[in-house]
C-alpha cells in the first residue's frame, strides 16, 4: 500500500543518514581531542541549533517558491563545505573556524530537516497508516545511524585520520541524492495562503503537541550530545563514545517499527508513561556514578525514547497532513532547534555543570508527561474525535511536483 515515490524517499533519507552519521556523531568529542575547550564545544553547539532554529522560519518560503528537492541539495552541499572546513580544525583552532561551523552545519539542519518532514507527510497518503509510516521513518534513520558510525569509527581507527571518513560520507551524500531526483509526484497540500502563528496554534492540539516536541527535543539532544560528552570526560576514549552510539542505533533498531503500531487512541498515554521512564533515568544520572549503570541507562533510554517520539511525531505529521504540511515541518525544526540551542547555552552559563542539567532534563520530561495528561483531561472533557474521524475541511489533496 505503499507507492514507489515513498521507498524512494526513504532510500534517499537512508544513504544520507548513512552518509552524515559517519562523522557527525564524533565532532563534538573529536574537537575534544583537537584541543578546543569543552566551553569552545558548548558555543558550537549554541550557535549550530540556534542558526538552524532562526534559518528555518526562512526555508518556508524558499520551498514554496523553488521546491523541496532543491532545499535538500543545497543542504548536501553545505554539509560537505562543512566537512572540507572541519578536516582543518585540528591544525589551526581558530575562533572563526567554529563560527564558520556553526553557521554551516545550522543552515544545514534548516533547509534539510524542513523538507524532510514536508516530503514525508506528503509521501503518507493514507492517514491511518501515519503511525507504522513513522516507524518506518525511524527505522529507516536508525538502521542508518547504526551503520554510519561503524563505518566512521572503522576508518577513524584504522587509519588513525579522519581525512578518509569525511571523503567517503562526502561521496555518499551525493549519492542520497539520486534517488531524491527520481521521485515523480508525491500527493502534498500546497500552501498557497499558510497559516499565521496564532492561527496555527489556536488548536489545544497543536499546543500540547509542540510544547512536548520542544521538551522531547531537548531530550533527545543531551542523549545524543551531552551525554555522550559527559561519559568521554569518565572514560577519555573515542572508542567508548563508538561503542555508544552503536549500542544505541541496535536498540533503537530493535523497537522502533514495534511503537509505530501504537494506537491512534493511545498515543498520549504511551507518551505520559514514557515520559515518566525518562524522567527517572535522568533522575538516576544524578545520583549513581557506576560505569555499569551509566551504560544501562542508555539501554533503558533507547526504549524509552520511543515511547515518546514515535507517537508524538505521528500526531504531528497527522495534524500537518490534515491542516498544513509545510507550516508544521517548519514549526517542527524550528522550535526543536531552538529549544535545544537555548538548553546548550544554559548549560554553558551554569557553567557546564552535568548534574544540574540533568535535573532540568528530568524535569522537562515531567513537563511532558503533564502537557498530555491535561490534554486528555480535555479531550474527554470535550468528546475530541480523534484526527483522522475529522474529515478533511478543504480540497481533497492533488499530485504537486515537489
Amino acid at each position: 500500500r505503499r507507492g514507489k515515490d515513498f521507498w524512494l524517499f526513504e532510500s534517499a533519507v537512508w544513504l544520507h543518514i548513512v552518509g552524515a552519521s559517519v562523522i557527525s556523531i564524533y565532532i563534538p568529542i573529536l574537537m575534544l581531542q583537537a584541543g578546543f575547550a569543552l566551553s569552545a564545544v558548548f558555543f558550537f553547539l549554541v550557535l549550530f541549533h540556534l542558526v538552524s532554529g532562526v534559518v528555518t522560519f526562512a526555508v518556508r518560503p524558499f520551498i514554496r517558491i523553488f521546491d523541496a528537492r532543491l532545499s535538500i541539495g543545497l543542504a548536501t552541499g553545505l554539509f560537505i563545505i562543512f566537512l572540507g572546513l572541519y578536516s582543518s580544525i585540528s591544525l589551526t583552532q581558530e575562533l572563526w573556524q567554529l563560527i564558520a561551523l556553526g553557521v554551516l552545519s545550522g543552515l544545514y539542519d534548516a533547509f534539510y530537516f524542513t523538507p524532510l518532514f514536508y516530503i514525508f507527510i506528503g509521501s503518507n497518503s493514507e492517514q491511518e497508516n501515519t503511525g507504522e509510516n513513522t516507524g518506518i521513518l525511524n527505522l529507516v534513520i536508525k538502521s542508518a545511524a547504526l551503520l554510519g558510525p561503524i563505518v566512521g569509527s572503522s576508518l577513524i581507527l584504522f587509519f588513525n585520520s579522519d581525512i578518509y571518513a569525511l571523503a567517503v560520507a562526502s561521496i555518499i551524500l551525493l549519492v542520497s541524492l539520486i534517488p531524491l531526483y527520481r521521485i515523480q509526484s508525491i500527493e502534498t497540500r500546497p500552501e498557497s495562503n499558510p497559516p499565521k502563528f496564532l492561527a496555527f496554534f489556536s488548536d489545544p492540539r497543536e499546543k500540547k503537541n509542540y510544547v512536548s516536541l520542544v521538551f522531547f527535543k531537548i531530550h533527545e539532544a543531551a542523549e545524543a550530545m551531552l551525554w555522550p560528552i559527559f561519559i568521554f570526560t569518565v572514560f577519555n576514549t573515542l572508542e567508548s563514545i563508538a561503542g555508544l552510539a552503536v549500542l544505541v542505533s541496535v536498540l533503537a533498531l530493535l523497537f522502533s517499527y514495534l511503537a509505530g503500531h501504537i494506537k491512534e487512541a493511545q498515543r498520549e498515554r504511551v507518551i505520559i508513561i514514557g515520559s515518566l521512564l525518562l524522567a527517572l533515568v535522568w533522575t538516576l544520572r544524578v545520583f549513581i556514578e557506576q560505569d555499569l549503570v551509566l551504560y544501562a541507562t542508555v539501554i533503558a533510554t533507547s526504549l524509552f525514547i520511543l515511547m515518546v517520539k514515535i507517537p508524538l511525531e505521528a500526531n504531528i505529521f497527522q495534524r500537518g497532513s490534515v491542516h498544513a504540511p509545510l507550516t508544521s515541518s517548519m514549526y517542527k525544526n524550528a522550535f526543536g532547534m531552538l529549544g535545544k540551542g537555548l538548553f546548550f547555552l544554559a548549560v554553558s552559563l551554569s557553567g557546564i555543570n552535568f548534574d544540574l542539567a540533568f535535573v532540568v532534563l528530568a524535569v522537562l520530561m515531567l513537563g511532558i508527561a503533564l502537557a498530555n495528561y491535561i490534554y486528555l483531561r480535555w479531550r474527554k472533557h470535550h468528546e475530541l474525535p480523534l484526527t483522522k474521524s475529522e474529515g478533511r475541511t478543504t480540497e481533497p489533496l492533488k499530485p504537486v511536483q515537489l
